[in-house]
């Protein structure tokens, strides 16, 4: 079901999205997490970070406390939810998959819902999301995903 939901199309073009549809597969991610349906897969936390991002709800919004680098430090739900992405990434998937990073990436450059532009975060993000691609065995006609990935970080 997260898998399904994860797949709906949103984007009729590249510049606009359907907010009624965005708004659908943001609630049914939250179900699902409420429900613990959805904490070992990092490509549904970040689909419902990045569902936040741009809708955001009053959820998303919410300022909440992790654990990171040793400290303790407030930041968004929605932020929360690509650092979860991470962990359940290097839990479930021995640290194998790229998108949690780029995603956390990509909020961290964007500023996330904030105005404040954090480059070194992203970059910090960046190179963690090309580690873990540069242990992947592939063959070419494996990378296109990969590549369009690459290509929008650099």
């Amino acid at each position: 079901l997260a898998n399904m939901n994860c797949m709906i199309e949103y984007n009729f073009n590249f510049e606009k999205y359907s907010e009624p549809l965005l708004i659908i597969k943001r609630e049914l991610l939250w179900m699902l997490k409420d429900c613990e349906q959805i904490s070992q897969f990092p490509f549904a936390l970040c689909e419902l970070g990045w569902s936040e991002e741009h809708i955001t709800s009053e959820r998303g919004d919410a300022r909440v406390s992790i654990e990171w680098e040793s400290s303790t430090v407030q930041v968004t739900a929605m932020e929360k939810l690509y650092h979860e992405a991470v962990g359940a990434n290097k839990l479930h998937y021995n640290d194998k998959q790229v998108y949690p990073y780029a995603f956390l990436g990509f909020f961290h450059k964007d500023g996330g819902q904030e105005e404040e532009y954090r480059l070194a975060l992203a970059l910090q993000f960046f190179s963690e999301a090309a580690r873990v691609a540069s242990s992947y065995k592939y063959d070419s006609g494996d990378t296109l995903q990969l590549t369009k990935v690459f290509t929008k970080i650099s």
